[in-house]
Formats: structure tokens, sequence, C-alpha cells
């Protein structure tokens, strides 16, 4: 319904699906994929990526097509609590 609802209010097909709160798991992919997707977003979490950067596209497991994009939470902090603050050192 949301995917219509976009198409109608914007006449734009969306290509990135990003689940509430960026919930995923790879099953979730294997769906979205099959509703015609491109790319996913979710949480890049430091617990779950372990050693790997949320800066790169990975390929879900069992997908074939579908790309995941990882939030940067660190990057994305910075922009929405630091960024406006003209004493911040970055």
């Amino acid at each position: 319904m949301h995917n219509q609802k976009i198409r109608k209010l914007f006449g734009y097909k969306p290509e990135i699906f990003r689940n509430t709160e960026l919930v995923y798991n790879n099953e979730l992919a294997g769906f979205v994929e099959k509703m015609g997707y491109k790319g996913i977003l979710a949480e890049g979490a430091d617990k779950v990526l372990g050693w790997r950067s949320p800066n790169f596209l990975y390929k879900p497991s069992g997908c074939k097509r579908i790309k995941l994009m990882l939030k940067n939470y660190k990057l994305s902090d910075d922009i929405a609590f630091r960024f406006s603050n003209k004493g911040w050192a970055e």
C-alpha cells in the first residue's frame, strides 16, 4: 500500500526499501527482492557488523540482485547532533 501511495502522490516507483526502525533480516531481504526492489536499508550496528564497515554495499545471504545498504550511525549522529555546533572540532 505504501508503494502505491508513493506512486500516486509523487509519480515515482520506489526502488529502495526502508523498513520501520531499519529492522532487517535475510528472510525480509528475500521477500523485498521478490517485490522488485533494488536495495534495502538496514541499521549498521557494531554488534552485527563486527569488523565489517557500514560504508560498503553488501549482498544479503540467499539473494541474487538486491543490495544491502547500512546506516553509518556515527556519521548520522554527527550530522544530526553536532554539525550545527560551531564549537565542534570536526
